[in-house]
Formats: structure tokens, C-alpha cells, sequence
């Protein structure tokens, strides 16, 4: 339904008629915006509201369709290209199925589950959908497949989408030179029979988001990026090193695009070119792609959007190797950083004793110990790191540059990348990235932080709604607050029972992370 009559009544009496499972989705745009999945009629009036208020704040339109939904679709969608003397053609579809927020995060080109026969219907299908508006330029023709092979038309993208580069790829074409020349008025250069399809293309995007903490946006400082290089590797960003990740824009910050002669050896390019990316300074999705392009269902070509729900819900951020980060970061700060400013009054009486460095991995863990102890050849050293068990290994600096060395620990030759912001470093290593927190060994006497009972929004946003009042009385999940941040809108729950004492912010205010938000009295029973 998608009709001028947006009155609760009538949406209800649609709803009926459609069928359960549905799709509220917002009319005025797409990107996984103003959507929501309903399965019950009882939660239809949540739904709409919410929905309409994250289609007013992303398009300007609260307006709402419904769609019956299904449940595990692969996303395909077929690059269509028109000019203005009647031509229109189709350059091969992509595949979208792995998604989070209904919002794109691996594209490839081709599919795997289109058969020949398959292929041709749904390449006519995006043709005649863009033959019946008159369409010209670049589109997009969205559709769903279910598991019986029929497919359902999604909508038009009007635009060139940010997954284009695998079809540049796959088909050896420049869309945006065509869509330069289709504006002078040129004819397309192809018909539909000259268009080749060659190889496999995968794209992914690197987002300022945790995965682990159900995709919630980040913000913060880009202390140190790296594009990789590499055969059939394509890279697009628009960011550098020690640019700001704002509340303000989408969290999505570059697409790393591998091609190769089949999937599985685009599949491996990619892995290889993302595990070879450098981003520190703020939490993103990079090893969370890598985990996904490494499972066995993804690379046996088994996909469908709920994907990333159904194998990666559980997904955690891997440990990267703290014990190798602590012998880096005391080896640069040695050679490089005597010491944290605040440690500068430590001395000590016996210049061949060790020196001490002291470390936390997270604020409030209990401080891990270095002790570091040159040789008289200068690239040698011996360092005891106190952990459990204790580790004390023989470390030689094979080559140092700017942010980066190449170290042999107990015989293994390892590289580490590192950043620092104040006293914080950001080291990554092969089995993923560690932040250490250099600690002073004289510090200064700190008042206990507030432990009382509260709520803080977990990123920067603008609160859109209070849900609550001074005074409910609220259970443990109860929705209190709606935050928006990065254009995506975000409920904050209670963790425990209590009872509201204070709400700090009205709708409208911007708030930073970690911002107390509203006060709660916790209440047993």
C-alpha cells in the first residue's frame, strides 16, 4: 500500500489485507531508512512512529508504504542505463544480501544463485521497469529472490549507487564518463548485446561502527589511515589521517574493491587487501568484514540479508596480540618517547637496572608491567612483560619508519602499526587491534567516578524523544529514550528496574558519548 491516506485507521485495515510478515517502509527514500520489519498488528502503531520520525528527519516526507515482507531474500539489483534517444540496457546485476539495518556492507558482482534462464528474466524485468518511466542515465533496479527462485520488484535508485565499482569491474566500463556523455546528450556507446560480463568483483565498506555493540555509529579522530595496494585492488575514500567522524553524516568512510578471474579469488583479494588496511583511532567494522569474508556459508555462496543476524550475531572483535603490542610500543617509547609527561620526576639509582613502563589495556583493568633492558649492540633488547604467564622475550628492531617496525620476537619476525593520541596507543597486529593506555608510575590521587545509577548515551547524537516522565517507574529493557546519530535512530533501554529522578535533555539537544542522560533510582521487585 502506498497510498495519500497515511491515517492509522487505514494503515491498519492495509496491514490486515496485505498479511503478516510487513514492511513499513518510508515513500519519500531507501538506505535502510524509515524501515521497520512487523510481525504482529499489536506492534504496527510503534512502528509507524517510528518510522515516520526517522523519514521526516532523513527525507523531509513522514510518508509511509507497507509491503508484505520476506523473511530470507537474497538482494539483487541490475544496473540499468538509459540515454535520451530511446536506448536503455541493462550492465549485469550485484548482489546486496549481506546487510545490517537493511543498509549494504558486502556487494559482488556477479551473483552466484542466478542461473542463465534466471539472469535474462530479471535483465528484462530492470529494462521494461525503466522503459516505463522513459528513464535516462544511470539506475538501479532492485529486486528480492526467495529460495523458490521468483523475484519481486524493490524499488528504482534513481542515482549511480555507492556499489558501482563492481559492476566498473566486472564489465571493464566507466559509468560516470557514461553518465557525463548521456548528459551532453550522446547516445549510450553499447547495446545490450555488446555488453561483456568478465570475472568477479567483491566491494566492502568500512564503516565508523561496532559491530560487536549492535552496529551503534562512533565517532572521533582518524589518528592513522592506510589504503591498501595490491593486484585488482580499487580503493575509495574521501578521508585521512587526522579527519574527525562527526554525529552529523553516514558512518561510511571508504570501499576497498577487489577483482579477480572467479569469486573465490576476489574473495581472497579482498581479505587480503582488508587485513593490509590501517585504521586507528576509532572503533570500525574492518575485522568484522574480514570474519565475514572468511565464512564457510559466505564463501560457499549461501546468502540472504539476514546473513549477519543469523551467523555473525554473536560476532566479537578479536584480541590482537597484547603481548607483542606492549613490546612495540615500550620499544618506540624508548626510542622515541622517553616517557609519559607525568613520569618524568621517576629516576632511578642504577642506570642498568630495567627500565620500568606500566600499561592498562582498558581504563580500570589492573596495570600490566614492562620491564626493558637494552644490549650493548643497540638493536638488541630483552623485556619482561607481566602478564600471565609472564613473557620475557629477546627483541630485535629489524626496520623502524613512522608509525610502523618490523621487530623478530624470540626468533619470529612480526610487523606492528601504531598511533598514539596523548597516552593512549593504538597498536594493530596480525590477529587484529590492541589500545593500551600508558599509565603514570606516580599518579596523582583520583576522586572515584560516579557510579550512581544512570543512563549515558553509548555514542554523540540528538535526542529525537523522552519516553519516559520524572517519576515512572520503569522495568529492565523498557524503551527511555530515542537518540539519532549518523542519520539512523537508536533506542536507549533500562538496564534494571528503577524508578525515573531526572531527565537532563529535551528533544532537539545535541549530546556528546557518555553524556548522563536521565537519572534512575534502581528499585528492587
Amino acid at each position: 500500500y502506498g497510498g495519500a491516506d497515511q491515517s492509522e485507521d487505514t494503515l491498519r485495515r492495509e496491514a490486515e489485507r496485505i498479511g503478516w510478515p510487513l514492511m513499513v517502509k518510508a515513500a519519500a527514500g531507501g538506505g535502510g531508512k524509515g524501515m521497520r520489519l512487523v510481525q504482529h498488528l499489536d506492534d504496527l502503531h510503534d512502528a509507524c512512529v517510528s518510522a515516520r520520525r526517522e523519514a521526516r528527519q532523513a527525507f523531509g516526507s513522514d510518508e509511509l508504504m507497507l509491503e508484505r515482507a520476506l523473511l530470507a531474500p537474497r538482494h539483487i539489483e541490475f544496473q540499468i542505463f538509459g540515454d535520451t534517444h530511446g536506448n536503455l540496457i541493462h550492465l549485469g546485476e550485484r548482489e546486496c544480501s549481506i546487510q545490517r539495518r537493511h543498509q549494504k556492507v558486502i556487494e559482488e558482482a556477479p551473483s552466484a544463485a542466478l542461473t542463465g534462464e534466471l539472469w535474462a528474466a530479471m535483465g528484462a524485468a530492470a529494462v521494461a521497469a525503466g522503459r516505463s518511466v522513459i528513464y535516462s542515465n544511470a539506475g538501479t533496479v532492485e529486486f528480492l529472490l526467495d529460495r523458490e527462485g521468483k523475484f519481486y520488484f524493490l524499488e528504482i535508485n534513481a542515482r549511480l549507487q555507492v556499489e558501482h565499482p563492481v559492476t566498473e569491474c566486472v564489465t571493464g566500463l566507466d559509468l560516470v564518463e557514461w553518465q557525463i556523455r548521456v548528459a551532453e546528450g550522446e547516445p549510450l556507446p553499447l547495446c545490450q548485446e555488446a555488453v561483456q560480463i568478465k570475472g568477479s568483483a567483491m566491494e566492502a565498506r568500512l564503516y565508523a561502527e561496532n559491530p560487536a555493540n549492535d552496529f551503534l555509529p562512533v565517532t572521533g579522530e582518524i589518528l592513522l589511515w592506510r589504503e591498501p595496494d595490491g593486484e585488482g585492488i580499487r580503493v575509495e575514500s574521501g578521508i585521512q589521517s587526522g579527519d574527525q567522524v562527526s554525529i552529523f553524516y553516514d558512518p561510511m568512510l571508504a570501499k576497498i574493491i577487489a577483482y579477480g578471474p572467479d569469486r573465490a579469488t576476489a574473495g581472497r583479494r579482498l581479505l587480503r587487501a582488508l587485513e593490509k588496511t590501517v585504521m586507528l583511532g576509532l572503533t570500525n567494522n574492518r575485522s568484522f568484514l574480514c570474519d565475514v569474508l572468511n565464512h564457510p556459508v559466505y564463501l560457499a555462496g549461501e546468502l540472504s540479508t539476514p546473513f549477519l543476524a543469523d551467523f555473525c550475531a554473536n560476532w566479537t572483535e578479536p584480541v590482537g596480540d597484547v603481548s607483542l603490542a606492549l613490546i612495540a610500543v615500550t620499544l618506540e617509547q624508548w626510542l622515541h618517547h622517553s616517557q609519559v609527561d607525568t613520569n618524568r620526576g621517576y629516576w632511578r639509582n642504577n642506570r642498568n637496572q630495567p627500565q620500568l613502563y606500566r600499561y592498562a589495556v582498558a581504563p580500570g583493568d589492573d596495570p600490566i608491567d614492562v620491564y626493558f633492558t637494552p644490549e650493548r649492540d643497540g638493536s638488541t633488547y630483552q623485556v619482561t612483560v607481566k602478564l600471565y604467564p609472564e613473557n620475557n622475550a629477546s627483541v630485535e628492531l629489524n626496520e623502524r619508519t613512522a608509525n610502523e617496525m618490523i621487530v623478530t620476537v624470540d626468533g619470529h619476525r612480526q610487523r606492528v602499526t601504531f598511533v598514539r593520541a596523548k597516552n593512549v596507543w593504538w597498536v594493530q597486529t596480525r590477529s587484529g587491534v590492541v589500545r593500551l593506555h600508558a599509565l603514570e608510575l606516580l599518579p596523582e590521587p583520583r576522586a572515584p567516578a560516579d557510579a550512581g545509577g544512570s543512563l549515558r548515551a553509548p555514542m554523540p547524537g540528538v535526542v529525537l524523544a523522552n519516553l519516559v516522565e520524572v517519576g515512572q517507574r520503569v522495568n529492565k529493557g523498557d524503551a527511555l529514550l530515542k537518540l539519532e546519530a549518523m542519520k539512523m535512530e537508536h533506542t536507549i533501554r533500562t538496564a534494571a528496574d528503577g524508578v525515573v529522578e531526572a531527565i537532563y535533555f529535551t528533544p532537539g539537544d545535541t549530546v556528546a558519548a557518555d553524556t548522563l542522560l536521565i537519572q534512575l533510582k534502581e528499585v528492587e521487585g
